[in-house]
């Protein structure tokens, strides 16, 4: 079985511009995808940041690796980057915590010379499904209908953030 890296490694090379969104989280797992320039899915996962038992330092030291070894895979061929922003409830330690997460991936972005764009869930809801107000599971079925191999509802937002960075990219807006 090969790993998403090793996925990602035999998938270079293909020319054109890509966008890349994250379905960011910290508890369990972190959603991320890559388009083509037609906006047909070239590559997605999810990544395990660990368990509630680690620390958050630990779990944010992994993300930076993983997102390192994206990018210098995919870096010239990165167009622009999508980062949803975090919906939290009144958790203030949550919603620092997404905070530190959402920084970690914009801070790489920009050191690789990437647009990194906000994206707000319903936003990229609205974008993949026509639906705004889409639950997971309906973007989650859109997103099967590009691989039917998704069974990631991490995956499959990801994949709607980054249908918002192409197509805000396409139009020229920057927000």
């Amino acid at each position: 079985m090969t790993t998403a890296l090793e996925r990602l490694i035999h998938s270079r090379g293909k020319s054109g511009n890509k966008f890349l969104g994250f379905d960011i989280g910290i508890r369990n797992n972190l959603g991320w995808a890559i388009l083509n320039s037609d906006g047909s899915l070239h590559q997605s996962g999810v990544w395990n940041l660990g368990t509630s038992k680690e620390s958050v330092e630990s779990r944010l030291e992994r993300l930076t690796d993983y997102c390192i070894d994206l990018f210098r895979i995919h870096g010239l061929e990165i167009a622009a980057v999508g980062i949803e922003r975090p919906w939290v409830g009144k958790n203030p330690q949550v919603a620092l915590t997404l905070g530190w997460v959402a920084g970690t991936i914009f801070g790489i972005a920009c050191t690789y010379g990437k647009q990194p764009f906000r994206i707000q869930p319903m936003e990229a809801k609205k974008a993949f499904t026509d639906n705004g107000k889409a639950t997971k599971s309906q973007v989650l079925k859109m997103a099967q209908l590009l691989n039917p191999d998704i069974t990631s509802e991490d995956e499959a937002d990801a994949i709607a953030v980054a249908t918002v960075a192409r197509l805000r990219t396409v139009k020229g807006i920057i927000r």
